[in-house]
């Protein structure tokens, strides 16, 4: 009695499985948790862009750091949430109140406070990678809430940091250094944490307003600055 109730059970599970799939229904779990699709039905003219806009942001602003001082080049950076909040009327149709604009320039004036940049170099080609960079990590910003309409999160970081891999891996090919196997673990670290990271700065505006979200960058003014000394330090160790 029990095995026949459990090969009628099976037949049905097997029968709403084919109906599901001549229906184009929706495909079972674990068979969709497998599919690719995802990953490869996108709007690829987008995700070039965000390739694009990736490795130039990074570029200039390494290039950048050759000359200026970090709590300079981090203090033009943050113009970006000024940025985003721009782009984000006229790209997006966000409304921005005067509120957002006031938290923006309060968030701007907090982080010149804290970071007292010395204001070497700010008339430079070096400032105005800086600026370029945080122009191109505005216009990613914004193109994640565009995208976000069709993609999913996973799509928009497995290609952006594809290519943004392939694109780095390329300019660094003329100056490549070997990589010491006791650095191994600070770069796994390093890349561990910078995906977590960009995954939930990809969800946060692919949620949210670009307009919302970017002020929210000005909080971790004070790690940042934190950061800044223990690398002031040591590059002026290893100088």
């Amino acid at each position: 009695m029990v095995r026949r109730e459990e090969e009628e059970r099976q037949q049905g599970h097997a029968a709403g499985a084919n109906e599901g799939a001549k229906d184009g229904g929706a495909v079972p779990d674990g068979v969709q948790g497998r599919s690719l699709r995802p990953l490869l039905r996108v709007r690829w003219p987008l995700h070039l862009l965000r390739g694009v806009l990736g490795i130039t942001m990074m570029a200039a602003f390494v290039y950048a750091l050759q000359t200026l001082p970090l709590s300079t080049a981090y203090a033009i950076f943050f113009v970006a949430p000024l940025l985003i909040t721009a782009l984000s009327v006229p790209l997006l149709r966000e409304r921005v109140g005067p509120r957002r604009w006031t938290a923006i320039a309060v968030g701007l004036v907090g982080v010149l406070v804290l970071l007292r940049p010395t204001g070497e170099g700010m008339l430079s080609l070096a400032s105005l990678a800086v600026l370029l960079a945080a122009l191109m990590y505005a216009i990613s910003a914004i193109s994640v809430r565009v995208l976000a309409r069709t993609d999913s999160t996973q799509s928009m970081m497995v290609w952006l940091l594809t290519m943004m891999a392939l694109g780095a891996g390329a300019l660094a090919i003329p100056g490549w250094v070997d990589i010491r196997a006791s650095d191994g673990w600070i770069i796994l670290g390093v890349g561990i944490a910078g995906a977590f990271g960009q995954y939930a700065i990809t969800e946060a505006f692919r949620r949210g307003e670009a307009s919302l979200i970017a002020p929210l960058r000005f909080r971790q003014t004070r790690l940042d600055a934190h950061e800044l000394e223990v690398l002031d330090g040591l590059r002026l160790a290893v100088l």
